[in-house]
């Protein structure tokens, strides 16, 4: 009978050595450990990782291929993107996308949002505010005692204009001048940044084209009958606002 086999198996157990008990468990114990989630429906699978936190959801990501596959599914961190808050992350990531590129993306280029890398940025970038130490801030001098009137950022760079007729480019890493833009015969008002391409508009009337690597102006652009005091670069082409009363549009 069933109540006489565990009766056996008692007295089994308390005439074995702690080695053969030791043995007994190797044996049964995997009997027990089941990997259920993977038995499971994907769709019931995720709904139980659904109560996890983000955390845990990363280590159970580490546990086998099938999990790590569960783990990164992207509805699944659409939901942990909401309970924390970023149902706008959609908006916010297409503005960032197009911030990174001259041309704005089209919908088909940009594809679906990846919930779990809007998730993880945003935590880092909170992370960062809350715990990490403030750091020494690096002071960039180069212009002088003349006024910086336009700052570009572009990746790593930064290109500034000032009304001493010069734009410079910074490495934001190290602080350093790795670029001054002279050709201006007026103070620089307006710029704009793209890679390594730097537009600037000035006091002189006219546009100017840079290649912030080289540091050569590739094109003067002449028509404004005034300071060039705003512009916007889209794709090839440039639009620059004027205290003439006009706004152009050059390629």
């Amino acid at each position: 009978s069933h109540s006489e086999r565990l009766v056996a198996l008692d007295q089994l157990i308390e005439g074995c050595e702690p080695g053969q008990v030791r043995h007994m468990m190797n044996v049964i114990e995997p009997q027990f450990q089941r990997d259920f989630i993977s038995l499971l429906p994907k769709e019931l699978a995720l709904y139980v990782l659904s109560f996890l936190e983000p955390r845990d959801l990363l280590r159970a990501a580490q546990t086998c291929h099938y999990w790590r596959i569960l783990a990164e599914d992207n509805l699944l961190w659409r939901e942990k993107c909401r309970e924390a808050g970023l149902d706008d992350v959609q908006e916010v990531l297409g503005r960032r996308l197009s911030s990174c590129s001259a041309s704005p993306p089209s919908p088909s280029s940009v594809g679906p949002i990846p919930w779990k890398l809007a998730f993880m940025r945003h935590h880092y970038v909170e992370m960062n505010w809350r715990c990490k130490p403030i750091r020494e801030p690096k002071v960039l001098r180069g212009h002088e005692d003349h006024v910086i009137t336009c700052l570009q950022f572009s990746g790593n760079r930064i290109v500034s204009g000032s009304d001493d007729n010069t734009l410079k480019v910074w490495s934001a890493t190290s602080g350093r001048c790795l670029r001054t833009l002279i050709g201006h015969t007026g103070g620089v008002w307006s710029s704009q940044m793209a890679g390594s391409l730097v537009v600037s508009g000035s006091t002189d009337r006219t546009l100017r084209v840079w290649n912030a690597d080289s540091g050569m102006c590739l094109h003067t652009l002449y028509g404004h009958t005034s300071t060039v005091r705003c512009m916007h670069l889209y794709g090839n082409k440039v639009v620059s606002g004027s205290r003439d009363a006009t706004l152009r549009v050059w390629d």
